[in-house]
């Protein structure tokens, strides 16, 4: 979903003030599919986490976000949030907004048995999520203040709620 995660935040940025985390592995893989310009253009800022560390200043200064959104919220994030780490600054992000009392919206990428997708070459292939990974996506929508949603263009029914 990280083509439509980024359509999403070009989206949103029109009327916005929108800055981009990312951690290690999240400017890994969108340097892979060759979206940074995209998201620099898109964004007022980018936040990267070999920068910033994983208890970048941004985490001390969350109370000035009106919404946080992770999307794509890969299974590796989804699990680190579901059992309460925080050694990313994506999931240190989340973790000190939920001890604050504030609300997380979600889009994980592993929430059906089976999903498509694109790999960095542009070929769809069909893959298979694992038992743990649907689990955790369970857990994080029981969690207090999370909302969890299925594709990324549904943040703008959100931000509605937010304004």
């Amino acid at each position: 979903m990280l083509e439509e995660s980024c359509r999403e935040i070009e989206r949103l940025s029109g009327g916005n003030y929108v800055t981009v985390a990312l951690s290690k592995a999240g400017r890994e893989v969108v340097g892979m599919y060759g979206h940074r310009r995209r998201l620099r253009k898109a964004a007022k800022k980018v936040v990267r986490e070999e920068e910033q560390g994983c208890s970048s200043p941004m985490v001390c200064n969350l109370g000035v976000f009106d919404l946080v959104v992770v999307s794509p919220c890969t299974a590796n994030t989804a699990a680190k949030i579901a059992l309460g780490i925080a050694d990313s600054l994506v999931s240190n992000i989340v973790a000190q907004r939920l001890k604050a009392g504030k609300s997380v919206v979600l889009v994980p990428t592993d929430r059906e048995r089976e999903v498509e997708t694109t790999i960095p070459s542009g070929r769809r292939v069909r893959l298979r999520c694992r038992k743990v990974d649907l689990e955790n996506t369970k857990k994080l929508g029981k969690m207090r203040n999370v909302r969890v949603v299925g594709r990324p263009d549904k943040i703008r029914g959100i931000m509605k709620d937010v304004d």
